[in-house]
């Protein structure tokens, strides 16, 4: 579950992936990704359901669509960015010890289920 309106996990890592690598299709995303087929349209429809992935036919075979990043979707990537920047920042401008690092380091995980499952 997103706070306040942010991103999931999977759907950061799938707008990530869909803008590295331009538009392509669900399935591609999907083994990009390493996650179902099935895991990959259900957070692509979430996605579309923002406005953040938006669908096209394929240019070169029309019975196939693919996915593209939407505007909102790239600002969406920028603020997570920032975020991300923000925290990187934070950790090394000296402010925890070497120790207190490590402790951070080794609670991320922990950290990382926490906001998923928030």
């Amino acid at each position: 579950m997103p706070i306040d309106g942010g991103l999931t996990m999977p759907e950061r890592t799938a707008l990530s992936h869909l803008d590295r690598s331009g538009p392509t299709t669900s399935s591609a995303l999907a083994r990009q990704a390493q996650i179902t087929a099935q895991a990959m349209g259900a957070t692509l429809s979430a996605l579309r359901a923002r406005g953040l992935v938006e669908r096209h036919p394929d240019p070169n075979d029309g019975r196939r669509m693919v996915l593209s990043v939407t505007e909102a979707g790239l600002r969406a990537l920028d603020k997570r960015n920032a975020r991300a920047e923000l925290i990187a920042q934070a950790l090394t401008r000296g402010a925890f010890t070497p120790a207190e690092l490590e402790q951070l380091a080794t609670a991320a995980p922990l950290l990382e289920r926490l906001a998923q499952n928030i």
